[in-house]
């Protein structure tokens, strides 16, 4: 798991209430600028799909994703900054019916992370 800028990590004491203990048991690091992640992220061969409303974002069941993906969240405030979208290689949408566009941040990344490694061509067949 890759943190980065104001995102909170360990040892902030909201961690451990909200994570029930289980921050400890995933590994995860922190860089300082969100551009910086990204880079970092690509240049271990991960491919980078936002989670965000976007022009070309496709339906988060209907995409494809490969097998080394990192999932890219943004703020619920703002969402992903144009800085790091620019250097994402896709973007999914969660469709919404009604007048709500947009769903917590923890929602959204539970809801695509399985899909990605559950859902129809998701990555539980290539671990196997």
């Amino acid at each position: 798991m890759m943190l980065a800028g104001k995102t909170p990590a360990p040892p902030d004491p909201m961690i451990s209430v909200t994570s029930l203990g289980n921050h400890r048991r995933v590994m995860w690091r922190h860089m300082e600028r969100y551009e910086e992640a990204a880079r970092s992220m690509k240049s271990e061969g991960y491919s980078l799909v936002a989670v965000e409303i976007a022009g070309d974002a496709q339906s988060y069941v209907e995409f494809e994703y490969p097998k080394k993906t990192c999932l890219v969240l943004g703020n619920e405030q703002n969402g992903v900054y144009p800085k790091v979208l620019r250097l994402c290689d896709a973007a999914v949408v969660i469709p919404m019916a009604g007048k709500g566009r947009s769903l917590n941040v923890h929602v959204a990344a539970a809801v695509v992370a399985f899909q990605a490694l559950y859902g129809q061509g998701g990555l539980q067949d290539s671990q196997s």
